[in-house]
Parts: C-alpha cells; sequence; structure tokens
C-alpha cells in the first residue's frame, strides 16, 4: 500500500473512533485501535495516553503494555516503561506465575545503563501507573536488577527478603539482629533492621536507607524511603498515577 494510502486510512480510522468515542462508546479494543492510528499518524502523545485508557479498561493486554513501554522509551521517559513492566511482572509472580516483559525490561535496563548519569541527570520525577490496588516503583539495590516494590504509604520502613538481600551484594550495616514484625496475614515474624548504604528508586538514588529484611518479607517501599520525595497522585479520565521527585536538598 502506497504510504499516502496507508496514511489516509489510519487518519480515517481516526476520524471513526473520535466519533464512537463521542456518541459514548468506551471499549478496550477501540481504545487500542485509536492509539495505534494515533501513532502511525504520528501523534505519539496522544496515543500513549490512549494505551494507558486502554490498559485501565483490559490490563492483561501484553501487547498494548509492550506497546506502550515502547512508545514511552521513544520519548526518553525508560523509567516510567521500566515501572509499567516491571509492575505487571510483580502481579504474575505473586500468583505463582512467571515474568512476561523479561526480555522488554532488559533491553530498557540496558538502554538506561548505557546512558549512565546522563539519562539519570535529565530525570526530574517519575510517574508510576497504577496496576492492581497498587503503585509499583523500580528499586534496585546492589547488582541486583530493578524490582517492582509496592509503594506503600502506611509502612514505616521498606522491607525485602533475605534472598534479594543476599543475592544483590549490596553493601548494608545492621543495626538490629532480631525484631519481632506483623506480616500483613496477621502472623509475627523475626526479621533484621538494616541500613543499606544506596537504594535507587528509579533514577534517583538513595543514602543510608533503613530497611526491615526477613525470609518472609514482602517488597515494600515504605515512608523511611519515600519520606525524600514530594509526592502527588491523580486521577484523570480513568488512569491513576503517582509522582514522586526529589525533595530539595537544604
Amino acid at each position: 500500500m502506497p504510504r499516502s494510502a496507508w496514511c489516509a486510512a489510519h487518519t480515517l480510522a481516526i476520524v471513526q473512533a473520535e466519533k464512537a468515542i463521542k456518541m459514548g462508546q468506551g471499549t478496550y479494543d477501540l481504545f487500542a485501535a485509536y492509539a495505534r492510528s494515533l501513532e502511525k499518524v504520528g501523534r505519539i502523545d496522544e496515543s500513549i495516553d490512549w494505551n494507558y485508557k486502554t490498559l485501565a479498561i483490559m490490563p492483561k493486554l501484553v501487547n498494548v503494555r509492550g506497546d506502550l513501554a515502547r512508545q514511552l522509551v521513544m520519548k526518553k521517559r525508560e523509567y516510567e516503561a521500566l515501572a509499567l513492566l516491571a509492575s505487571f511482572d510483580a502481579t504474575l509472580e505473586e500468583k505463582g506465575h512467571g515474568h512476561y516483559f523479561d526480555g522488554q525490561r532488559i533491553a530498557i535496563e540496558t538502554t538506561i545503563e548505557r546512558q549512565g548519569q546522563a539519562l539519570a541527570g535529565a530525570q526530574k520525577s517519575l510517574r508510576l501507573s497504577k496496576t492492581g490496588d497498587h503503585f509499583y516503583a523500580p528499586v534496585r539495590i546492589g547488582d541486583a536488577r530493578p524490582t517492582a516494590f509496592v509503594v506503600d504509604t502506611g509502612a514505616a520502613k521498606t522491607t525485602l527478603s533475605e534472598d534479594m538481600l543476599a543475592s544483590s551484594r549490596a553493601s548494608y550495616k545492621v543495626l538490629q539482629p532480631k525484631v519481632v514484625i506483623g506480616l500483613a496475614d496477621g502472623r509475627r515474624s523475626t526479621a533484621r533492621l538494616v541500613v543499606l548504604d544506596t537504594l535507587n528508586v528509579g533514577p534517583f538514588e538513595l543514602r543510608k536507607v533503613s530497611a526491615i529484611v526477613c525470609s518472609s518479607c514482602v517488597l515494600l517501599l515504605g515512608q523511611a524511603s519515600l519520606s525524600q520525595f514530594n509526592m502527588a497522585s491523580a486521577k484523570k479520565q480513568g488512569v491513576e498515577f503517582m509522582t514522586l521527585e526529589p525533595r530539595a536538598v537544604r
């Protein structure tokens, strides 16, 4: 098909989709098709918005999630893309399934590593979209890959498992070798209170972060870490976002 005819077809599809939306139609396949056509004619920012709307209706659409992550990388929003994919893989892991987006995540992590401090220095904030009932942030400690941590404003400390701490080879200091904590299911468990030398939330490095570590601890980003950010959440046209912006150092 000649490019002119190809563009005309997508332009017509956009007109038809907008007419349907104006009439009150709102299905995930309509939104996804609209987003695809918007991208084809170069309207990337609008396509990103409608892909987010698609996932708000049908979060299991892995093709849309993968395409959205690719678009975010095109817009130099690599950490937002990483959060989008890692959060979905975290929900699979919670259900006992394997990850779906490991390959795409590795590609984005490689891009981030190659750009190094230039990329990190350009980031002023980190936007997270809601997955299920939670916001997830990409967190890296030591040599570990960025992993999705639940943003938990009700938790005092950041928590992680003993296995993750050991495999990360992160540098830390033990403050209390034995503390008793309450788990989400009501059980009590013995844990350690440690201070991590560094912890990265997306592109932002935090220093001397206190954390609870135990064999059954889930991955939570608590107030000890979140207090270093200005946090804002908003819901617009059915899509919920949280933005983390580092507090200015005084």
